[in-house]
């Protein structure tokens, strides 16, 4: 086993570097925070909801799309949970339901 194999890094011996995964995981932990303010509103509903869920959800898929770019192999699940996440956003149904007055 080589020295990049060991270290966790691509077979041409480029990993990412340490500003760019820094970068990746400072987004990720502001995609958490506003996950977590519009998840406690979901209750309410309301339009303005559904749209921050699609909004953060664009912003998932993003984030991990340039993780997996970087070589971050767990961007994968991003990518997958933010596109279910506005899949069901989209739907007709939910439309319908964050309209709903509770």
């Amino acid at each position: 086993m080589d020295d990049a194999a060991r270290a966790g890094v691509g077979a041409a011996g480029k990993g990412s570097p340490p500003a760019v995964t820094g970068a990746t995981g400072a987004v990720s932990l502001v995609i958490a925070a506003a996950s977590l303010v519009v998840a406690t509103r979901f209750a309410s509903g309301g339009p303005g909801v559904r749209t921050g869920a699609m909004v953060i959800g664009g912003f998932m898929v993003a984030d991990a799309l340039v993780a997996l770019v970087m070589g971050q192999a767990t961007g994968g699940v991003g990518v997958a949970l933010g596109a279910m996440l506005l899949a069901n956003c989209l739907a007709k149904e939910s439309a319908e339901w964050f309209r709903q007055a509770r």
